[in-house]
């Protein structure tokens, strides 16, 4: 653990929940989690940077349900041409917070729609790489 972490910014990072990482490390009070304590992580297989792929102000600005956009049309689909590999939901034990869309090496891809970036990375899925 370290200082700002929590098991649900630790589960998001690795697509585990937070009961899961608590009933795995038999945690019954998550306040009284210390950083420098270490969490066993079911499928962990390395170490990633929590604080990056879940920054705290990304998790405690999002928007409200009624500030979402609503109706068909509201998103542009970013890429001229690309496979959908994976939607947005449930997705086993976790849930997907976006879509994936394959394409090849050097295409363009626009914003779908405006916004800030508040985490962007590359993720070779060919190779398992980050």
């Amino acid at each position: 653990m370290r200082r700002g972490e929590n098991l649900y910014r630790i589960g998001k990072a690795y697509g585990v929940s937070h009961t899961e990482l608590a009933r795995a490390n038999g945690i019954t009070d998550a306040s009284r989690l210390e950083v420098g304590q270490r969490i066993f992580v079911p499928g962990g297989k390395r170490s990633l940077p929590v604080s990056v792929i879940t920054p705290e102000h990304a998790l405690s600005d999002a928007p409200a349900a009624n500030e979402l956009p609503q109706g068909e049309g509201v998103f542009i689909w970013p890429l001229a041409s690309g496979t959908l590999t994976s939607s947005f939901g449930p997705r086993g034990r976790s849930f997907h917070d976006g879509i994936d869309i394959g394409a090849p090496p050097g295409t363009v891809v626009r914003a779908a729609r405006e916004g800030d970036v508040i985490y962007s990375d590359y993720a070779c899925v060919a190779t398992g790489t980050w």
